[in-house]
């Protein structure tokens, strides 16, 4: 039995089918009756493909961004990525607080300043906190005092748009209601108007409840959807997914901290703790891992974080290493000749992962 939306049934009540959710619905077709389907036969050599579609592709091959990718104003990052990829999916995990939502933020005020429009999803952590974090990032302001200050700073902000729960709600929308197919429906109207890079975090707020008891997980389908709008549309989608707190998807963990000798366990993500009931990887381009080390800092008080590429399908892996100011909320990726821990003791921790 096909497992039906919300969104899909009050379309159906309504006469007027949804045609924007990317998905092909299950059919009794047989596969004789496929293959005999004349649309099969309206071009399968690359010279129909040409004739067809030809100056599609082409434009796509040759698009810069997609080869090339955005700028993320992050040195370390952008030299170890090549870039935020249109028409691409990129994935970023992380155990619960490792600053997944802030490293999304300074990415997407980065290539705003840039002069690319950008929109941000935020289903976690709700308005108030969020502009708050948007003001400090892009300002580059410590503490928030003046009311009247805080608002001209946000009227300041140019190039991004922003969707929250609450926002949806109070538009009469609702996440849980409607799910991935009203998502769908919001960035095609936001791609029209010429936004080009899509935060949506995380990605388990898309999983729909179908009863009480039982809640289908549908992450698999989720990223095979966006995946297809991302190159349908030609643009860049980053998705974040929130790890168990318990972490206990892998063994790579540090306790080690010759500096301080702190002793405190740190999870290091890896593939497999991408992979539920559905293996969500595969629909992604990039596949990055983040890390925040609480316990090792700068001298002047900014944290440490690790981005590791998991996976590439354009060949790059590594991991590169970015600093958070807790004050402002900036995430920069230089040393400044700053450290108090050296790059010898970081790579010693993890010997053997």
């Amino acid at each position: 039995m096909e497992y039906k939306s919300q969104w899909d049934i009050d379309q159906e009540n309504k006469k007027q089918p949804y045609e924007g959710m990317g998905r092909k619905k299950k059919t009794d077709t047989t596969a004789t009756e496929f293959l005999t389907n004349p649309n099969l036969e309206q071009y399968h050599a690359i010279q129909d493909y040409a004739l067809q579609d030809g100056e599609n592709i082409a434009t796509n091959v040759l698009d810069t961004d997609r080869a090339i990718g955005l700028d993320t104003g992050l040195h370390a990052l952008t030299t170890l990525t090549g870039g935020i990829k249109t028409s691409a999916l990129t994935l970023v995990g992380g155990a619960t607080g490792t600053g997944k939502s802030i490293l999304n933020l300074n990415l997407l005020v980065n290539i705003a300043k840039a002069d690319t429009k950008v929109c941000y999803f935020d289903f976690e952590n709700g308005t108030p906190e969020t502009f708050e974090r948007l003001v400090k990032i892009w300002h580059g302001r410590k503490e928030i005092k003046d009311k009247d200050n805080f608002i001209e700073d946000m009227v300041k902000f140019k190039n991004i748009s922003y969707y929250s729960t609450n926002v949806l709600q109070d538009r009469g929308l609702s996440l849980s209601k409607y799910g991935l197919p009203l998502l769908v429906e919001l960035i095609r109207r936001r791609a029209e108007e010429g936004t080009q890079v899509f935060s949506i975090d995380p990605l388990q707020a898309l999983e729909q409840e179908i009863d009480s008891s039982r809640k289908i997980n549908e992450q698999g389908h989720i990223t095979d959807t966006l995946r297809q709008l991302s190159q349908e549309l030609r643009i860049a989608i980053i998705l974040c997914h929130n790890f168990n707190k318990s972490g206990a998807t892998n063994s790579r963990v540090s306790n080690y901290d010759e500096l301080k000798k702190v002793d405190q366990r740190v999870t290091i993500p890896t593939l497999s703790a991408f992979k539920g009931s559905s293996n969500i990887v595969q629909d992604a381009m990039e596949v990055w891992g983040v890390t925040r080390f609480p316990y090792v800092e700068t001298a002047k008080g900014r944290g440490k974080m690790m981005i590791e590429i998991l996976k590439s399908r354009r060949g790059g892996r590594g991991r590169g290493f970015v600093y958070l100011d807790p004050d402002t909320l900036r995430i920069t990726s230089h040393w400044n000749g700053d450290s108090v821990v050296t790059q010898e003791g970081m790579d010693s921790m993890f010997k053997g992962v």
